[in-house]
């Protein structure tokens, strides 16, 4: 009886061990979580895609592939059709193309017969596509440069697209990025551009060479309303200036006064911007003399997020002594389509580094 009783008390326990061991084996416990693992930067790299938010049929119609996203990695498949792809986030991808940019494709696995095509779009009209790699039966990373390949130079915001040829089959990417040859000779002179955090605005600083408070008026600057082509216009909402681009437009630029601006540049000449907020797009900011030949220097790259920032002009444009030139702050959307929602700038000054505040209640570095 005794025998009995404890292969009552066992079997049950031996039948739900069981159960556990084949529904772990039919539905693994670890296959998605519903949290993507952000992936680690890639050295010299200036864009990685993290795949989150990618589109399929679940989320666009027609598309007719299905993906999965697992530890970073991007799983396409056709199932029952012959073929279909899936597209980067609706949010494009700003990318700055130079000669030298490249694009990197990784691909993991991917079924005999099958075969991938990856392409890149132009996010805004005329949303040129041209087919950047063509993956035939065969894992690992492909390499092409994006200006051969598209003719494109300068800023874009594009689109990734995977096309996937074959009836039940599948492709997985480890990774999609983009390399420069420059990035990081780029990214060492941008160590010059220092990102701060303002928690009281200085009226007038000290020995400013030129100080604008936009809050007070723009007076003399250059939009589309003076300058037609300038793509832009500034507003006032509750006392704050809201630099916009005008509708149906994806990027323009504001000017300074044309008289131009005079300033004794030193290896201590700084450029500060204090940005407020961004709304939905990106500025950079160019110093142009105001007299022939017109050279232009970029000084600060595409800035999207809200903050202080500071650049030498010195180390960015290699001017010395006395010089007359003119800011240009150049707007690009980052939706599409376009929205009424433009960015808020505080001030910009331009002052003798070497005589910055040290009230760290004005200013506080992040490194």
């Amino acid at each position: 009886m005794a025998s009995k009783k404890i292969i009552y008390i066992i079997l049950p326990v031996i039948i739900i061990a069981l159960l556990i061991i084949f529904s772990s084996a039919l539905f693994p416990l670890t296959f998605f979580s519903g949290k993507v693992t952000k992936k680690i930067d890639i050295p010299g790299s200036i864009y990685s895609d993290s795949f989150e938010g990618w589109r399929d049929n679940t989320t666009d119609p027609g598309f007719n592939t299905w993906i999965q996203l697992k530890r970073c990695r991007l799983k396409v498949s056709t199932r029952h059709q012959d073929y279909g792809k899936t597209m980067s986030k609706s949010e494009p991808i700003p990318l700055d193309i130079s000669p030298k940019t490249e694009m990197v494709v990784d691909v993991v696995s991917i079924d005999p017969g099958a075969i991938a095509t990856i392409r890149i779009m132009n996010a805004y009209e005329p949303y040129d596509s041209y087919q950047v790699a063509r993956v035939l039966n065969k894992n690992g990373k492909y390499k092409v440069n994006l200006h051969k390949r598209t003719g494109w130079t300068g800023a874009y915001n594009i689109w990734l697209e995977v096309w996937l040829e074959g009836k039940r089959k599948t492709v997985t990417f480890n990774d999609i990025y983009f390399m420069d040859e420059n990035a990081v000779a780029k990214q060492k002179k941008q160590a010059a551009l220092k990102k701060y955090v303002t928690k009281k605005f200085t009226p007038v600083p000290q020995n400013s060479l030129f100080f604008e408070d936009f809050r007070k008026g723009v007076q003399g600057w250059r939009t589309g309303e003076t300058d037609p082509g300038f793509n832009s216009e500034i507003s006032f909402e509750n006392g704050k200036p809201r630099l916009k681009l005008k509708m149906s437009t994806s990027s323009g630029k504001i000017m300074s006064a044309a008289k131009g601006i005079r300033a004794q540049i030193t290896p201590s000449t700084e450029f500060e911007i204090v940005v407020g907020d961004m709304g939905t797009a990106r500025i950079k900011v160019d110093l142009m003399t105001a007299n022939a030949p017109f050279d232009s220097h970029s000084i600060m790259q595409w800035i999207s997020q809200p903050g202080h920032y500071r650049s030498n002009i010195f180390e960015m444009t290699q001017w010395q002594g006395n010089k007359v030139f003119w800011i240009q702050i150049w707007i690009e959307t980052t939706t599409n389509p376009q929205t009424e929602q433009g960015i808020v700038i505080k001030k910009i000054v331009i002052r003798d580094g070497s005589l910055v505040s040290n009230n760290k209640e004005d200013v506080k570095i992040i490194n």
